[in-house]
């Protein structure tokens, strides 16, 4: 599984001594009015999307300003791996913010995914997103995108988003363990340390910056071996600081257990690093064909 670190700081892009993948968030990058940092790690771009739905109950960037933003970065910040769409988010509070439902997400977030690729052309950076409440509720949405044209099953990667609350309840190993049924390469989007430790071998990449609050709640500082350091600016935690996030990094990557059974998988170079074996754990296959639901219609 290759982890993205998220941070709220741009200019760890740069920044050699920090040296990991990272994830940042494009209302960070949308405030720097000046150069922006070059990066020397490989990065993903969150488009921000759980606060804009949260907060706002819908996008104020237009997709035609987002592929124009996420053009620019690509080719000024440059080492872009792949870009998340302006994707709706179905946990209670986006829904409640919006006024719609779960299938509307659904509709909203395939409606961006066609129009972000259509404007960038070929070679898109977006990546399609998954969204839904349950286990069901994501495998329609995969029948979604069969229904206009898209197979999934056939991308080099998806990303699921609206697993946060899932995470401490079997929920979201039925929604993992189905969606890798069908043979998706999956992302991962915040996915907690309960959630990686739990389910990362269906996982071919994941992200999370549940380090900051760790950090800013001293919740587990006795487990975390952080070297002795200072903040620059006087910062009483660690809620930005990269020494803190390194050291937590380390040590929730050594905790992952070893995968009880596996196979070695080629995966496309969706990394820049061509074909690559990984190890994954191999759930129970199930078989689809686009246009045939092999969700519960009774749950619908």
């Amino acid at each position: 599984m290759r982890f993205f670190l998220g941070t709220s700081a741009s200019s760890w892009l740069r920044r050699e001594d920090v040296g990991v993948p990272l994830c940042v968030a494009y209302p960070r990058l949308a405030t720097i009015k000046g150069e922006l940092p070059r990066a020397v790690v490989p990065w993903i771009l969150d488009s921000g999307g759980f606060n804009q739905v949260t907060q706002r109950g819908e996008y104020t960037v237009t997709a035609i300003d987002y592929v124009r933003a996420v053009r620019r970065y690509a080719d000024e910040i440059g080492n872009l791996r792949w870009a998340a769409c302006q994707d709706w988010m179905c946990e209670p509070p986006a829904l409640a913010r919006s006024g719609r439902s779960v299938n509307g997400h659904q509709h909203l977030s395939i409606d961006n995914y066609i129009t972000l690729r259509g404007q960038w052309g070929p070679d898109s950076p977006f990546v399609p997103p998954l969204q839904g409440d349950s286990r069901d509720a994501f495998l329609r949405h995969v029948d979604m995108y069969a229904r206009r044209g898209i197979d999934l099953t056939g991308a080099p990667l998806v990303s699921v988003g609206s697993v946060c609350r899932m995470q401490s309840t079997p929920e979201i190993g039925r929604v993992l363990g189905a969606l890798a049924g069908l043979g998706l390469r999956m992302h991962g989007f915040g996915v907690k340390t309960l959630g990686l430790r739990r389910f990362w071998p269906l996982l071919f990449s994941a992200d999370s910056q549940a380090w900051s609050k760790n950090a800013r709640e001293n919740a587990d500082d006795i487990y975390i071996d952080v070297p002795e350091h200072t903040h620059p600016r006087g910062g009483k935690t660690c809620s930005s600081c990269p020494v803190y996030a390194l050291a937590w990094r380390k040590r929730m990557l050594a905790s992952l257990p070893v995968a009880p059974s596996h196979t070695v998988m080629e995966l496309p170079g969706i990394y820049g690093e061509g074909l690559s074996a990984l190890t994954r754990a191999e759930p129970p296959r199930v078989r689809y064909r686009p246009g045939i639901p092999i969700y519960d219609r009774r749950r619908s």
